[in-house]
């Protein structure tokens, strides 16, 4: 049995009315629990309002750019009960058997690049502490860049196995972590995928993987307003210069993700598509200010002409 019921603003805070800026579904979608739906702005902060129900989108009750409060109708749902009540009591039934399935999972350092040994500068988390999938967990410095390294599981942390200072590589032991998800994980995925095949119209066709950045594009200051991504990924972009409009997601709907901003970074960085930015001096004529000589280099103004000019270009 379905049933069609408004997804209304929930309360966010002390504000009187917050502007649309963004709508990340459309009619037809299928979404889950706690799905993004819409991005709301104000003049301290930006926010992504989540869906407290699965279902599929029948109606958006809102514009980009409308001024929206709390109780306000943002979307209608249509949410079948009997499979969220099935739902609900598998999970319940199942809830002591997650617990058992408690396991500890090693982190190790990812493939960050043309790298040997990098730096360990930070260490951004403690024993204990309660981590989501992608949170940044230690900060590597090179010659070149540092960079933030998420972790690719969630749950807490047991046990840091590296010091600030420590040089690592490829394949090194970060820390451990006890995971209990593992059951509840593989749980959802095949849920999604036994969705119908109807589903498959109503929503885009998964991203592909992440295509190699051009080597002749640039770092830009421009931020793209048709990117699919969250403000936390805006805000990253628009510190790197980079327009999100040339990076493609791999994420959910495509949406761009922290590790294909830096991966598209990275690819430009070691191209040495960066320096394409600067513009190529135009040949002047300058005979025709008057009498001109020619004058050549000593050999210290050819070498030091050089570094200094590849030093402008890339620092």
């Amino acid at each position: 049995m379905s049933s069609i019921k408004n997804i209304e603003l929930p309360d966010i805070g002390d504000f009187d009315e917050v502007e649309v800026i963004e709508i990340l579904v459309s009619v037809g979608d299928i979404i889950a629990a706690d799905d993004s739906i819409i991005t709301l702005e104000s003049d301290k902060a930006s926010m992504e309002i989540p869906c407290p129900s699965a279902g599929t989108v029948t109606k958006i009750n809102i514009n980009i750019g409308d001024k929206i409060k709390q109780g306000d109708s943002l979307i209608s749902l249509e949410s079948a009960q009997d499979s969220e009540d099935n739902t609900n009591d598998n999970e319940e039934s199942s809830a002591k058997e997650e617990e058992e399935t408690t396991k500890i999972v090693p982190v190790v350092v990812p493939d960050i690049g043309d790298f040997d040994e990098v730096e360990v500068i930070e260490i951004l988390v403690n024993v204990g502490d309660e981590l989501g999938k992608e949170d940044s967990i230690i900060t590597l410095e090179s010659d070149k860049a540092s960079m933030e390294i998420p972790t690719p599981v969630s749950g807490t942390v047991s046990s840091i196995n590296i010091s600030l200072g420590d040089k690592i590589r490829l394949g090194d032991l970060i820390l451990e972590m006890q995971s209990s998800g593992a059951a509840k994980t593989d749980k959802a995925e095949a849920i999604v995928e036994s969705t119908p095949s109807t589903s498959a119209a109503a929503k885009p066709a998964a991203a592909a993987p992440v295509a190699k950045a051009n080597t002749n594009e640039t770092v830009s200051n421009v931020s793209a307003g048709d990117s699919h991504a969250s403000p936390s990924i805006r805000k990253l972009a628009r510190e790197l210069g980079v327009d999100l409009s040339k990076v493609t997601g791999t994420g959910q709907k495509g949406r761009v993700l922290d590790t294909d901003l830096k991966g598209y970074v990275k690819q430009i960085i070691t191209s040495g598509g960066a320096g394409s930015a600067i513009p190529k001096v135009p040949v002047i004529d300058f005979s025709k200010f008057g009498e001109t000589e020619l004058v050549p280099l000593s050999r210290i103004n050819k070498l030091s002409g050089k570094h200094l000019s590849a030093c402008w270009l890339n620092i």
